[in-house]
């Protein structure tokens, strides 16, 4: 019964909200199509090293992509940059956040702010795990180098259904199923948990914990948890025959076969 309450509660969990805050997220891996040895050179915290992209290479589109440890809504990238001002950066740059590097999808709108040297690249958060900065080609004619990136992502803060902060950590989304179900068992009364287990074509929900109902149907050859004719039929008719209508139907344990006006159905 324990595990059957877990199961329904990690299902309940799905649903939750958030607000967003900001917060520095730190890379897994780096690559690049020029000058990739030293890519990483750009995530290192040093100033005095950098990745640079040289004139020549500028004649093609370049590229240089990136990991973040843990996926979320990435709304800011903080550039420290160098032989590059923000207007030609703007003419240049494409941002592609998304959780699928095999499909960028369209890059996003973004604004620039700060100073030639840092600039903040902000745009309306995107859920994602990498981050593609694409060089146009032909755009510039000189070298420029990132001396550093930063990406920020939004900092979920749990709220309730009225929109108000609460410290429910089985509300966040980003923990362990197994984490969030413990936490919720720990603040469930004896009558909540009694109320889940409770089955009548669904399952209730435990509204002041934010707990959702799950309300299922049956198929005709599916799962019954009403009463009545067709499941005792089923329970205890293998290999029985009805007639309705002037259609057939044969169950069995196993498989069952209908036909009804000249059709043939096969179900498990």
């Amino acid at each position: 019964m324990k595990n059957k309450m877990k199961w329904i509660l990690a299902v309940g969990l799905l649903s939750c909200s958030v607000a967003m805050a900001q917060q520095q997220s730190d890379i897994l891996s780096v690559s690049a199509s020029a000058n990739a040895e030293n890519a990483a050179l750009a995530f290192d915290r040093n100033v005095k090293t950098m990745w640079t992209i040289p004139s020549q290479a500028l004649k093609a589109e370049q590229w240089l992509m990136f990991t973040i440890q843990q996926p979320g809504d990435v709304c800011e990238l903080d550039l420290q940059m160098q032989g590059i001002n923000k207007n030609e950066l703007k003419e240049v740059l494409d941002v592609f956040v998304t959780y699928d590097p095999m499909n960028l999808g369209t890059p996003v709108n973004y604004r620039i702010e700060g100073n030639d040297k840092q600039m903040k690249v902000k745009f309306t958060p995107k859920y994602g795990a990498h981050v593609k900065l694409n060089f146009k080609p032909g755009k510039l004619d000189k070298p420029f180098s990132l001396k550093e990136i930063s990406v920020l992502v939004a900092e979920k803060v749990l709220t309730d259904s009225q929109g108000k902060v609460t410290d429910r950590r089985y509300m966040d989304a980003s923990l362990p199923v197994e984490e969030r179900v413990e936490s919720l068992l720990a603040v469930m009364t004896p009558e909540d948990k009694m109320e889940l287990i409770r089955e009548g074509w669904g399952i209730p929900g435990i509204p002041h914990l934010y707990v959702p109902p799950i309300t299922k149907v049956e198929a005709v050859h599916g799962f019954s948890y009403g009463s009545g004719e067709q499941e005792a039929d089923r329970r205890s008719g293998y290999g029985d025959r009805r007639r309705d209508s002037g259609c057939q139907y044969q169950t069995g344990m196993v498989a069952g076969v209908g036909r009804c006006a000249g059709c043939t159905l096969g179900a498990l």
